[in-house]
């Protein structure tokens, strides 16, 4: 069975989430054997919602090129708002690149 670096990936961040998720309900079985006062029991929350903050998740990450577009785009908008423009710049954000049929549309909106 082969794995792609996306399949990779995505094993990755559901571990990882698995893991941060089990970390909350030790909190909560130790507050309920009566292992944590409360206020430690809410420490303890804040503790794993900070983890859970700090945690980015892996993506393969948009291209140089994807990354160029990203600047133009935000340009473009704080002129004249575009839902497709916004709706790109929303993929480029998520760490996704611009695809091969999106460029010639993006260029030709940035360009008018």
């Amino acid at each position: 069975m082969k794995i792609t670096k996306s399949d990779l990936i995505a094993i990755i961040n559901e571990e990882v989430e698995n893991v941060l998720n089990e970390e909350a309900y030790d909190c909560m079985q130790d507050y309920e054997a009566g292992g944590l006062t409360w206020e430690k029991y809410q420490d303890c929350l804040k503790d794993f919602r900070d983890q859970e903050k700090n945690y980015t998740r892996l993506s393969m990450g948009p291209n140089t090129q994807s990354l160029s577009y990203q600047k133009s785009i935000v340009d473009y908008l704080e002129k004249k708002e575009n839902k497709y423009l916004r709706s790109v710049l929303r993929h480029i954000e998520n760490g996704k690149n611009i695809s091969r049929k999106q460029r010639p549309i993006v260029d030709k909106i940035l360009g008018s």
